[in-house]
């Protein structure tokens, strides 16, 4: 059908050797999938999720302290490149990734389970002791859903799932269509043809409101899309979502309304991402992209660089 079984990353950790990382909840669907389609014999595949931990820091100062708990200089690092290391002592792999409009790193900790938990716990609590100075703080899964959507990131189940199109979901970049064949090429092909009749969108609070999931968007009185997923965004200090419209409303400028309780609140179509920093002093606000200084005179004068812990 060409639609989208999960969000995940493949990272090349040596030269026939790769690790692919899934959503927890989709664990075991991906795996069979993977067994499924797995028709060459000289190739093996391992599911070594119980035996590796992973955590993520992200933001402005990640890099530092991970360069003092391993020694190991990341500015070389591209963007999701991978680098072996040991984090205070413990074999790791660091790759430069992460679920935030922030740069970061995520930490495989190799060798480590629930019942054995000792060597990632190791790496936790020397994360927090050596990033005690540059402000560092353990954060969770609604922090970091915070995170993602300030940078415009579908979530699985929120913004795609298997009855969703790339091309609805506005994720072309991530199909090459001049491969020779994929599961679902032809479908994708077809949809692109002939045109989605909804498209994802990024949406900016006009009024006094915040959007959550579920929603329904209305132009006057006729319902015209659902919110996927919505919040009030702390970096930009106003309410922001994404959700489906038919490709009318999907142009930046356009206008329509959510139906928060029992309002219709004016919102407005912008270009994504919402927020994401793109180097040390530039960063990309609601598409534009402006200096480290200029955006938190305009947006957070009070606010001061720090760097967060989120666990996976």
């Amino acid at each position: 059908k060409g639609g989208i079984m999960d969000d995940l990353t493949v990272f090349r950790i040596g030269s026939v050797r790769y690790l692919v990382v899934y959503n927890a909840g989709n664990r075991d669907k991906n795996w069979n999938w993977l067994l499924k389609n797995k028709t060459r014999t000289d190739v093996t595949i391992s599911d070594v999720s119980d035996d590796v931990a992973m955590f993520a820091v992200q933001g402005p100062r990640a890099g530092t302290v991970l360069w003092n708990l391993s020694g190991v200089k990341l500015d070389e690092v591209e963007k999701y490149g991978t680098k072996d290391a040991k984090v205070a002592g413990i074999p790791c792999l660091l790759t430069r990734s992460g679920y935030t409009g922030e740069d970061g790193f995520e930490i495989y900790v190799w060798n480590t389970s629930v019942k054995e938990p000792s060597s990632a716990m190791r790496v936790w609590e020397k994360l927090l002791l050596g990033g005690r100075e540059v402000g560092i703080s353990p954060v969770g899964l609604g922090a970091r859903d915070v995170l993602r959507l300030e940078a415009g990131m579908c979530l699985y189940g929120n913004e795609i799932d298997e009855n969703t199109s790339p091309v609805e979901a506005r994720l072309n970049w991530v199909v090459r269509l001049d491969k020779p064949d994929f599961v679902g090429k032809d479908a994708i092909i077809r949809l692109k043809e002939r045109g989605p009749s909804r498209v994802r969108a990024g949406f900016k609070m006009k009024e006094k409101g915040i959007p959550r999931q579920g929603q329904h968007t209305f132009v006057d009185a006729d319902v015209v899309g659902k919110v996927s997923s919505g919040t009030f965004s702390p970096t930009l200090s106003l309410g922001i979502g994404m959700g489906y419209v038919p490709p009318s409303l999907a142009a930046i400028g356009e206008r329509f309304s959510v139906g928060i309780r029992d309002r219709r609140v004016q919102a407005e179509v912008v270009k994504l991402p919402f927020y994401q920093r793109r180097s040390e002093d530039q960063v990309v606000v609601l598409g534009e992209e402006m200096g480290l200084k200029d955006f938190r005179k305009k947006y957070s004068p009070s606010s001061q660089a720090t760097v967060a812990t989120a666990t996976h």
